[in-house]
């Protein structure tokens, strides 16, 4: 029996993402980072797919993500050197991880070049690796203590 690819999201999978809160959308392709181009995406970050939504794009497992709402940040860390803090959920990514986290509405997406770090917040999308992290977790996403160089809100 062929073991399921972690990173493949079914209609299940992401029907469970969206209830609890996460804009699941899918790729172009399974090694593309980018949401289908078909996919008017940004939209997702103010609203939630419809079931209907998630029938025709996750019928067939495939790669996909999620676009972050208002009060979600991802820590985004492209290097190996700079570990999650295992306080959130997280997932390994080719290059480093991705740790999830709530966060003031108002947060803006940063970026720390210097320590290959981006801090993406409503708006962003975000591929997954193994988008079961944030069906494992148990609770409410713990809130982002500012470790680092954390975004700061609007002003």
């Amino acid at each position: 029996m062929k073991e399921e690819d972690p990173a493949l999201i079914n209609y299940d999978t992401a029907r469970a993402l969206v209830e609890r809160g996460w804009a699941c959308v899918p790729t172009n392709s399974n090694d593309e980072k980018r949401p289908l181009a078909s996919l008017k995406w940004r939209e997702y970050s103010d609203r939630l797919p419809s079931d209907e939504e998630l029938r025709r794009w996750f019928d067939t497992p495939r790669r996909g993500g999620v676009v972050l709402h208002r009060g979600q940040l991802c820590v985004d860390r492209d290097s190996k050197d700079s570990p999650p803090s295992g306080a959130a959920p997280w997932e390994e990514t080719a290059h480093g991880s991705h740790e999830f986290f709530a966060c003031p509405p108002d947060t803006r997406i940063a970026h720390d070049r210097e320590g290959k770090i981006d801090y993406l917040a409503h708006g962003s999308f975000v591929r997954l690796c193994r988008p079961r992290c944030l069906l494992e977790w148990r609770g409410n996403l713990p809130a982002w203590d500012g470790g680092g160089r954390a975004p700061a809100p609007a002003p």
